[in-house]
């Protein structure tokens, strides 16, 4: 049996994990992150006309929204270890071919080749073995039979060959194939012109050397007196030495040229090899019984397989085989010769026949015998013609019974070596000797169909095959041993297990599982001490605290494989709907205690699987309430929890907006007479892994519910990961002092003050703590000396710092006017007598204060603009602007009834600036305005319309807008409230409707544009 986290577990990792990436990259390339389209069941386009498939694929698309539905994360993202990997792995299998959203739809459709969802090859491993998928929801996908196990692994294997990157891939892997095939023809072909070239230029040399020794000749005869100059012995020996270092120069060039080529062809033909392994995994060669061979880069040997029920049926003739036939010798080779030389007209000398045909090998009948051992298969009897000995007798050898070879078709079926299915036969065998493979090697025959094949690959990469013999001698003996061996290393091994599980219970306190255990106890003990761990962790933490009245013996009842519950019920869901007492969860003879008759009774009805479906569904059950008592242990879920079981305030608002719409929708249905039984409240993502986990039906699902708790709270405010923040230190724990707000650990002892003990109530730090404002006595009033300008600043301070107690303002605002009264006669006079009082220095307040110095330094500019245009006008900005912003647009004429009524006028001006801040909001106008640029429907709309493109557009549309323009103007700060940008969006709309014809592109972008606009 294979331990759960063996090497099978590592390769379905490693598989899953694997084509979890490449989904990745395809919904990343796709761009359909974001796609939420959900399946339309009456779209046969994607389901297909067969209904029993659209439902396959239906089921399918359900499945691969469990996790984020009620985990609130991808399958891909779920935490994946040895005890959830079963888990995840049938998730997987039965999500295959589901519906993930139309922009990867087509563009699978498009980069895969017209794939379709019901080509996914889990899709039909679902169909095909649904037993195997049934059983991954009882028992560990270890725990599966071989044959089980190797279908996994060609389904997620042919899984990963269908996404696009691989194809792409084995694509250009074999491109790279084809070129180098390309360039070694090229380089054949070269060689082979050279050497023509090489010949070519050889007959040159001799035809020009015969006709320079031709003219030669015919001028020493015309020349006759002349005598023919005679050459010493040492000028022929120097004339031959030169010559012969001409030929050997030129064979060593020749030889260099040559060597240069073999090394270029070898190592061509090493790198086709190599694109054909890494492209597709091909057997060496096949012998006469269609026995496959094969090599691999991860094991050493080579491997025989005899396992092929595709070879068709025997013969109608048994294969010939004559037990008299012998290699031909010369006098009978020299005969074969002459006939057939007399049968043809050419002059080719017969001694030379003779020669050629003699140099033949003999052909040697030694073949591979069926448990792949090399035998004699013909029998020959050796030569009769013995050899002589030095006194002259001669021996005679004994003559072997002939025996067939081996591998021969018998035309029988039953008896047949070859096509025989009922006879016995080594599947698979192996060679891992250079003996052996020489052996093999003599045993092909050459002039075979297959064989000869075979052989010429072997000899052609016979040095390759030997270095990887030689370098994994030792990794084959490791493979290759007895079943004595085996027994003995298993029996070693349980006793290493036993004496660790010894020493873990010894020293580490964890339960020693006596040895044969099954495995499914194991996985539900491990269950169990995960979420004993995760309580303590928790509880330690100062996280949060059981609700149970005995915390040890809730402990103590999970530990001994029990359960008590400790309380009297269960509660969880929205506004806890959902309820589970202890009755419920207690085996049937304790809940209900039937009589002795009853009790035979559902003996009887409870043997089997059906009791132990019933037990193990009871153990589902406790487990689940008892994590979910550990996940209700956190009691403030928005401070100790993160994604995916926390939310953020920007979830939270979504979700409370999603809420009320369904509230208004219900009630309008309810107005409406219709009777809507769908609650209209929204489950947070922790309601959700509440309800998702007492409705779980295995252990798997527990543990992915368990570890999705686990990494869902935050840690960093545990306080056994809490550095203090005077001193750096984790030490002490129980004298730490976490702050309320920040949740920043401070030491008693490192306070200023110390402090003796944990304070009762709510504690901040200096940071968090709220800063009071502490009011300083009444003093006696004193005068007041300043310019006009600095009254009026003091006053519009005084506004601007008013509390909004009433009581407050009162107070203040008598203060004011008492100060005011006591102000001197001359220099009211002062002002009186002056032609024209000077305007009082404006502070920013309502719109200006919102946008901000910017906003308002071109207020200033602009009205000093208007101002050198005309005084009038400047009087009326002046005034405007004075009423706007401090209300005293005639503080200097004003009669003392407006002075008494000042601090009523101080309230409707204060309410008045609100109102104008919240009617102008920049940052949520440019949110909007990014929203929109960014919709799929926004880019008609993103600039302006320029006349190369809609020419009679500005004689149609009088006033053109779009949301560029409209951006722009808002970064300029040239609108001055909401409505302002909300009319120049609808006058692009009008705009869009008015030029566009209903059937226009443009037109139905617009439409779902302005309904995202309304709805936003």
């Amino acid at each position: 049996k294979e331990v759960p986290d063996g090497a099978f577990f590592d390769i379905i990792s490693f598989m899953l994990v694997t084509v979890f990436d490449l989904q990745t990259e395809e919904i990343e390339e796709a761009k359909a992150d974001g796609d939420n389209t959900e399946l339309d069941s009456s779209d046969r386009n994607i389901l297909g006309k067969d209904e029993e498939i659209a439902q396959a694929i239906i089921r399918a698309t359900e499945t691969a929204n469990y996790t984020s539905k009620n985990l609130g994360l991808l399958l891909r993202e779920v935490h994946l270890d040895v005890w959830s990997m079963t888990e995840v792995l049938r998730l997987h299998l039965a999500s295959s071919g589901a519906y993930r959203g139309q922009s990867l739809q087509n563009w699978r459709y498009q980069q895969r080749g017209g794939y379709r969802l019901l080509d996914d090859p889990g899709f039909q491993f679902c169909r095909d073995e649904p037993q195997i998928l049934n059983a991954l929801n009882t028992t560990l996908v270890t725990e599966l039979s071989v044959s089980d196990k190797l279908k996994l692994l060609h389904c997620l294997m042919n899984q990963c060959l269908t996404f696009a990157g691989i194809r792409d891939e084995i694509d250009v892997r074999m491109d790279s194939m084809f070129e180098a095939q390309k360039e070694l023809r090229d380089a054949v072909l070269q060689e082979n012109k050279r050497i023509r070239d090489q010949v070519a230029e050889d007959k040159r040399e001799k035809k020009e050397e015969m006709e320079k020794k031709k003219q030669e000749f015919i001028q020493q005869g015309q020349e006759g007196a002349e005598k023919k100059e005679v050459l010493t012995e040492r000028q022929k020996e120097a004339m031959k030495a030169d010559e012969e270092k001409k030929e050997r120069e030129k064979t060593r060039k020749e030889e260099i040229k040559r060597s240069e080529f073999l090394e270029k062809e070898k190592e061509l033909q090493r790198n086709i090899l190599d694109f054909q392994d890494k492209t597709s995994i091909h057997c060496l060669g096949r012998d006469r019984a269609f026995r496959r061979y094969w090599m691999f880069d991860t094991l050493p040997g080579i491997y025989v397989e005899h396992d092929d029920d595709t070879i068709g049926d025997c013969l109608d003739t048994p294969t010939p085989w004559d037990p008299e036939a012998t290699a031909p010798t010369e006098e009978q080779a020299l005969e074969k010769a002459r006939d057939i030389l007399s049968r043809t007209t050419s002059n080719i000398n017969p001694d030379e026949v003779v020669k050629t045909y003699a140099k033949k090998p003999v052909l040697k009948q030694q073949t591979i015998g069926n448990n792949c051992e090399l035998e004699n298969g013909k029998g020959e009897a050796k030569e009769e013609n013995g050899e002589e000995h030095k006194n002259g007798e001669e021996t005679k050898e004994e003559v072997k019974e002939k025996v067939p070879p081996w591998g021969r078709c018998l035309e029988e079926k039953d008896v047949c070596p070859v096509h025989s299915s009922i006879l016995p036969k080594t599947t698979w065998a192996v060679l891992s000797t250079e003996e052996q493979l020489d052996q093999l090697i003599d045993s092909l025959n050459p002039r075979g169909f297959r064989e000869s094949e075979l052989r010429d690959r072997l000899i052609s990469d016979r040095e390759n095959i030997e270095f990887k013999l030689k370098k994994a001698s030792k990794p084959l003996a490791q493979i290759l041993k007895t079943d004595e061996t085996l027994e003995a290393e298993a029996e070693k091994m349980l006793e290493s297990v036993s004496k660790q599980r010894d020493k873990n219970h010894k020293y580490g306190g964890a339960m020693a599982m006596p040895m044969g255990t099954k495995m499914s106890d194991i996985v539900e003990i491990s269950l169990r001490d995960q979420i004993i761990e995760l309580e303590e962790k928790i509880y330690i933490g100062t996280l949060g605290n059981l609700k149970v009245r005995s915390r040890d013996e809730w402990q103590n009842a999970v530990q001994v494989r029990d359960y008590n519950m400790g309380c009297d019920q269960l509660a969880w869901g929205p506004e806890k709907e959902h309820t589970l007492s202890a009755d419920q969860l207690l085996p049937e003879t304790r809940s209900n205690s039937p009589t002795e008759e009853d009790e035979s009774s559902n003996k009887r009805a409870s043997t089997g699987s059906t009791a132990a479906a019933a037990a193990a569904s009871l153990v589902v059950r406790q487990l689940a309430a008892a994590i979910l008592q550990v996940g209700q242990m956190i009691n403030d879920t928005e401070k100790y929890l993160k994604s995916p079981l926390g939310e953020d305030e920007k979830d939270r608002k979504k979700r409370l907006k999603e809420e009320e719409k369904k509230k208004k929708e219900k009630e309008a249905e309810e107005e409406e007479g219709i009777i809507c039984e769908e609650p209209a409240v929204v489950l947070t993502p922790f309601q959700k892994w509440e309800c998702s986990l007492m409705s779980a039906t295995n252990i798997g699902q527990l543990f992915l519910h368990l570890t999705t708790l686990d990494n869902s709270i935050v840690w960093s405010k545990s306080i056994m990961n809490t550095k203090c923040r005077i001193c750096r230190r984790k030490t002490d724990p129980e004298k730490m002092l976490l702050c309320d707000g920040c949740d920043r650990g401070h030491h008693i002892y490192c306070l200023k003050p110390k402090l003796k003990s944990i304070p009762q109530g709510d504690w901040y730090c200096s940071d968090c703590k709220p800063k009071e404002r502490i009011r300083s006595p009444k003093k006696k009033v004193r005068r007041v000396f300043s310019s006009v300008e600095e009254s009026e600043d003091e006053e519009e301070k005084t506004e601007e710092d008013a509390e909004p107690e009433e009581e407050e303002q009162e107070d203040d605002d008598e203060d004011y006017r008492n100060i005011k009264k006591k102000k001197s006669k001359a220099k009211k006079k002062l002002i009186e007598a002056s032609p024209e009082a000077p305007a009082p220095k404006k502070k920013k307040g309502g719109i200006a204060n919102l946008l901000g110095k910017r906003r308002a330094a071109a207020n200033d500019g602009e009205q000093k603009r208007r101002g050198a245009e005309s005084s009038e006008e400047e009087e009326e900005v002046a005034e405007s602007g004075r009423s706007r912003r401090s209300g005293r647009a005639k503080s200097n004429q004003a009669s003392p009834e407006l002075e008494n009524g000042k601090s009523k006028s101080k309230r409707r001006r204060g309410e008045l600036d609100d109102d104008i801040e919240l009617q102008f909001s920049v940052a949520g106008l440019n949110d909007l305005l990014d929203g929109m640029m960014g919709h799929k429907d926004g880019w008609p709309f993103d600039h302006p319309i320029k006349k190369s493109v809609a020419p009679d557009y500005h004689k149609i549309i009088k006033n053109p807008m779009d949301l560029g323009t409209i951006k722009a103007k808002l970064d300029r700060l040239k609108y001055s409230c909401n409505q302002e940008v909300l009319d120049d969006i609808r006058l692009m709309f009008n705009n869009c409707y008015q030029y566009n014809r209903e059937t226009a592109e443009e037109y139905g972008c617009a439409t779902r544009l302005e309904k995202f606009f309304n709805k936003e």
